[in-house]
């Protein structure tokens, strides 16, 4: 799941296991199943990744063959915002899921110089991101393989609005993006007012392609 470098370990800090199970629990009941985890992890790794800043959370074999579940895709949650306890900073930090399993955490510090307060957790700006080759691999089974020819891979991750889950396909313009759910049916999803307009098939290709140049 993450490519491995030096052997560096540590304990689970207790201020990390309160905060993590506050911020799941605020996260929503689909997270909540996450808090469990924490009681089987051993010891997280340190920078032991190519993402810059990994916290990695390292559990017993037994507990791999108990919880992973490859019908669940890879997801990150990115832009929390937890305050520093040490220099009061706001740290942005990114929470790593894959196969239903809560595999760590990366922030803008490096281990040592932080320490979350669990008083000062803000969720406002989180984005829900497939990783690695998920996203493109889900909306295969959405696009044809002329549509996809069009498609920026890092540019696909899962938007939740109002409970439901959009893929983000093209971003446009002031927040607005191009979206696909999963019945297959293409959206303009607008920011300001929030608003989700259905559209065809033929003028979602045409924005893959060209953009917000105008349609004829």
């Amino acid at each position: 799941m993450f490519r491995l470098f030096k052997n560096k370990f540590r304990a689970l800090k207790s201020w990390e296991i309160d905060v993590f199970h506050e911020l799941l629990n605020q996260l929503g009941v689909e997270y909540k199943h996450y808090i469990a985890q924490l009681n089987f992890i051993e010891k997280v790794g340190v920078n032991r990744s190519d993402i810059l800043n990994l916290i990695s959370f390292i559990y017993p074999t037994s507990f791999y063959k108990k919880f992973e579940n490859y019908k669940v895709y890879n997801y990150k949650l990115e832009n929390l915002i937890i305050k520093d306890r040490r220099s009061s900073r706001n740290i942005v930090i990114t929470l790593y899921f894959a196969h239903d399993i809560f595999l760590g955490y990366s922030s803008d510090l490096k281990d040592s110089t932080f320490e979350f307060d669990i008083k000062n957790i803000f969720y406002g700006d989180i984005k829900k991101k497939v990783w690695g080759e998920e996203g493109f691999r889900l909306i295969k089974k959405y696009l044809t393989s002329a549509e996809l020819k069009h498609i920026n891979r890092s540019d696909v991750y899962i938007s939740s609005i109002e409970g439901v889950e959009y893929f983000h396909l093209k971003e446009l313009s002031d927040g607005d993006f191009l979206g696909v759910n999963n019945n297959g049916v293409f959206f303009i999803v607008t920011h300001d007012p929030l608003e989700m307009k259905e559209i065809t098939r033929v003028i979602a290709c045409h924005i893959l392609q060209f953009g917000n140049e105008p349609f004829n």
